[in-house]
């Protein structure tokens, strides 16, 4: 039937599709080699796929296939067992660490254990693993991959898939996919570039209606064109049942399919639906099921509905299965997966039927429908265990099961990033428990994901007793009062924090980072050196919890220890992993673009804030994306735009305000202040950063608006208001005191210098730039040197002035921090030195992963370390290295480091 779709071998009409998929699929394409296909139902995606597939094995290429199937999407890589269980041979060849989580994956090895806990493979090796595995397999030739009904494969194939969409630059690999509808599903959006096929024109129409066996008189054909609409499926089996106006194309298909079931025979139509039912391709489960001879399936063949081969049952379109699933009653379909189950080798499939054929409580197959989520959860699968485990909740016949299977859901929810739900699964089991720390455990989880989501003081009231005793006993205390401690600095409300040092216990020891950072928040600058005497030993206890590797980071980002919180969230929170925007609900991803901001890594703070934000575009209002956010509208007020700085920060300042969420407040308005003082309007500047301290002075947030005393200190002084400068600078170093860091010391010192005695602003600049360490926040660090090249030059001490000027604008180059160069460039020329251009990035005409890995071949790093670091396969890096070579006119590898111009500060 699908022969009279096509001439000469391709799809009627799709001539223009095929070439624009074939470019597309291309090595040398800028769409990576990969894109999903989009459409109606019957509008021939299919048939596209498979005139891809026959020219792509013309080729000379392997092609792998795996098809969605409705009854497999809470089955965990059910979809991508299809695509690549041919490949699993080469496991053994992986990496250990990638060949445990494949195998874990496929349900073929016990996975991975952490202190005598089975514990699921690490989401990053698993997808690795799977890249490695296709690579490995394209070493025999050149690979096709085809995954044809995405919006029924399982979310945790569709996972590892975008994950290599993201990576096929440089392999022999390409990948296409087809999805039912106008969308792809979430979590592929960034990673799969998408092309709608529209339906047919008038002619293609007339013509593939003209090819079908059925002759209809000119009346009826001219209504079946209008009722196709250009749709092939509708085109060809409209005319067996021409009916009056009435549904969509897809149900009229689907009727036109159901219309068909009626002159099967009855054992014929069972068979069939058991088919349906049976989310599974094996006829040799579905004819057991059935008890019937091989027969059975005859009629159903001979009037094209099905197609059998290899031992296989394949519906000629998934809108038969539709349409034979839907007619059949609720008592025929649960007496099939009835059916299904006592045959069904496969537990997790067997468990799946048990629960469809369920019609009120039943412990056993809730009990079932548990087990299958825990293996699920071990398998890397969190989305479908938190599926199943809510499905095992609803048919526990014990409220307290109930509670305790709903609260397990809830957890593993909110480690898979899925907030929203994690909230919504909590709140239901909290109606269910009556048990003291099962109750804490859902506190802080609400709590947690309620201040995710910006409802902080609906998150402080969830999180924190009244009174110390109703808190749970041990470690639990300290982790339901972090939660309550995060909420409290991002507030800064003075009843939160009253409240917090209420009810927190005493810190027993040694001292965990829980407990540090409860202290710290209390008392930011008085705990500051205690916080840094702490992290060694805390980081070298570490075992791989991203939650505590994120507040350990938190941590040590708040006081100063840039560097080391850069490292901590590289491991769980780099922009290249694919789970980054989840870890944590995308908090240690925003961190991480905070700690890079501040260290003056701006292209890659901009790189991860921008994938954050992207990849949280569906989400409602997140903490993680909103810090994102700020990130983009600093570095937007840092390098002069104040267009683009605007359209980030106001919205937020003006959510944030009627929010009372003083953190985001803060940095907002320093941006915008950021913005006048870059294009040297200080009263604006002034107005932006009054706001900021009190009407005596005091910093409404003590910790944040402290490292913008600098700032304030400018616009107060040349707007001529250094009284109030003076003040809030005193009170910022009381307060501080003997914590302050070597970074604030210098922005404390840039602050005297603007608003002391002229005599004693030398001395001041030399104390700024004095600092240990202090060039390690390089924008902070330069506009120091700018500042002083400017006093310099205004006392007629060229030459000392070019020394700070010339050092300056080459930082502010490297961040691109443009108009802060520019200035930087009018003071030099005003010593007479003819400034010099900005230094042109050789990198810029090449892909932001190119880049990244010819900078770290530049440092020496091996094709292998490279793609360890940047979860690539070492091919991919091979191949980025050697198309670059002659767009930058080097031969060899050792060249690099002459060619290449680092925009990270020298010091990193």
């Amino acid at each position: 039937m699908d022969g009279l779709m096509h001439v000469a071998g391709e799809p009627i009409g799709r001539r223009r599709e095929l070439d624009l998929i074939t470019a597309a699929l291309a090595p040398e394409s800028p769409e990576g080699q990969a894109l999903v296909l989009l459409g109606d139902a019957g509008v021939g995606k299919t048939l596209l796929l498979q005139a891809i597939a026959d020219q792509a094995r013309a080729q000379g290429r392997r092609v792998l296939r795996s098809r969605g199937d409705r009854g497999e999407i809470g089955l965990p890589f059910a979809a991508l067992h299809q695509l690549l269980g041919p490949a699993l041979r080469l496991a053994d060849g992986l990496a250990d660490a990638q060949r445990a989580a494949v195998r874990a994956a496929f349900g073929e090895a016990e996975p991975a254990t952490g202190g005598g806990e089975a514990q699921p493979p690490d989401a990053m090796m698993l997808r690795l693993g799977f890249l490695s595995l296709v690579s490995r397999l394209a070493d025999d030739g050149p690979i096709l991959l085809l995954a044809d009904d995405l919006q029924w494969m399982d979310p945790a194939s569709c996972d590892v898939l975008a994950f290599l969409a993201r990576r096929l630059e440089g392999e022999p690999i390409a990948l296409l996919a087809a999805v039912r509808g106008d969308r792809v599903p979430a979590g592929l959006q960034r990673a799969l570039p998408s092309f709608r096929i529209e339906p047919l024109g008038p002619a293609d129409s007339a013509e593939l209606l003209s090819r079908q066996p059925v002759v209809l008189p000119e009346s009826l054909r001219a209504r079946v064109l209008e009722q196709a609409a250009g749709n092939p499926l509708a085109l060809v089996e409209l005319p067996r049942v021409v009916t009056g106006d009435g549904p969509p194309v897809s149900r009229r298909v689907e009727d036109a399919f159901a219309a068909q079931l009626a002159g099967l025979p009855e054992p014929t139509r069972r068979a069939l639906l058991t088919a349906a039912a049976a989310g599974t391709a094996d006829l040799s489960t579905m004819t057991a099921a059935l008890a019937e001879p091989y027969a059975v399936w005859a009629p159903a063949e001979q009037a094209a509905l099905i197609r059998l081969h290899d031992g296989r049952l394949e519906f000629r379109h998934p809108l038969v299965a539709s349409a034979v699933y839907g007619a059949a009653p609720f008592a025929e379909r649960r007496a099939v997966h009835l059916a299904l189950a006592r045959v069904e080798q496969d537990s997790d499939r067997r468990v799946s039927h048990l629960s469809a054929a369920a019609v009120g409580p039943d412990e056993q197959t809730a009990a079932l429908l548990e087990a299958a989520s825990e293996r699920a959860r071990l398998r890397g699968a969190l989305t479908e265990a938190v599926a199943g485990l809510e499905r095992a909740a609803q048919l526990s016949p014990d409220l307290h099961e109930q509670g305790r299977r709903l609260s397990v859901a809830a957890v593993v929810a909110f480690v898979a990033g899925d907030v929203v739900r994690a909230q919504d699964v909590a709140a239901r089991a909290a109606t269910l428990t009556d048990d003291p720390v099962g109750q804490a455990w859902l506190d802080q989880l609400a709590g947690t994901a309620a201040s995710m989501t910006l409802r902080m003081e609906q998150a402080f009231e969830q999180v924190l007793p009244a009174s110390p005793d109703q808190l749970p006993a041990g470690d639990q205390a300290f982790y339901l009062l972090t939660v309550a401690a995060h909420i409290a600095y991002y507030t800064n409300r003075p009843d939160h924090h009253r409240r917090l040092a209420a009810v927190c216990p005493p810190a027993s020891a040694p001292l965990t980072v829980y407990q540090q950072w409860i202290r710290w928040v209390l008392d930011p600058f008085g705990q500051a050196d205690s916080a840094r005497a702490l992290l060694p030993s805390v980081i070298a206890a570490l075992r791989g919890d991203p939650a505590e590797q994120n507040l350990t980071a938190t941590l040590a980002m708040r006081v100063d220890a840039t560097e080391i919180a850069i490292n901590l969230l590289d491991a769980v929170a780099h922009p290249d992993r694919a789970d980054a925007a989840r870890v944590m609900a995308g908090t240690a991803a925003a961190d991480r673009a905070w700690a890079l901001f501040d260290a003056g890594r701006w292209p890659e703070a901009r790189t991860g804030a921008a994938a954050l934000v992207e990849d949280s575009r569906q989400a409602p209002a997140q903490i993680s994306v909103t810090n994102a956010q700020i990130v983009l509208g600093s570095l937007a007020a840092a390098s002069g735009d104040t267009a683009e700085a605007d359209r980030l920060l106001q919205p937020i300042l003006n959510h944030s305000v009627a929010a009372r969420i003083q953190a985001f407040t803060v940095r907002a308005r320093w941006a915008t202040g950021l913005t006048a003082l870059a294009r040297r309007d200080h009263e604006s500047a002034y107005t932006a950063l009054r706001p900021l301290f009190d009407d005596i002075g005091n910093p409404v947030h003590p910790h944040l608006c402290s490292y913008y005393v600098g700032d304030f200190a400018v616009a107060a002084a040349r707007t001529d208001r250094r009284d109030i400068g003076r003040t809030v600078t005193q009170r910022i170093r009381r307060l501080a005191g003997q914590g302050a860091s070597p970074r604030l010391r210098q922005l404390w010192h840039r602050a005297d210098a603007h608003l002391g005695s002229p005599a004693d602003a030398e001395q001041h600049f030399h104390a700024a730039l004095g600092q240990p360490d202090a060039d390690r926040w390089a924008f902070e660090h330069a506009v120091v040197r700018l500042e002083y090249g400017e006093w310099l030059r205004r006392r007629r001490r060229v030459t000392d002035s070019r020394t700070q000027l010339t050092p300056a604008i080459q930082i502010f180059d490297r961040l691109g921090a443009a108009v802060w160069a520019d200035r930087g460039r009018e003071e030099l020329r005003a010593t007479g030195v003819t400034a010099p251009a900005p230094r042109r990035d050789t990198l810029g005409g090449f892909s932001p992963r190119t880049q990244q890995v010819l900078r770290l071949a530049a440092q020496g790093m091996t094709n292998p370390q490279i793609a360890e670091q940047l979860y690539l396969s070492p091919r991919t890096v091979s191949s980025h290295l050697y198309r670059s070579f002659p767009k930058l006119g080097i031969t060899q590898r050792g060249q690099l480091r002459d060619v290449i111009w680092d925009d990270r500060p020298e010091d990193v």
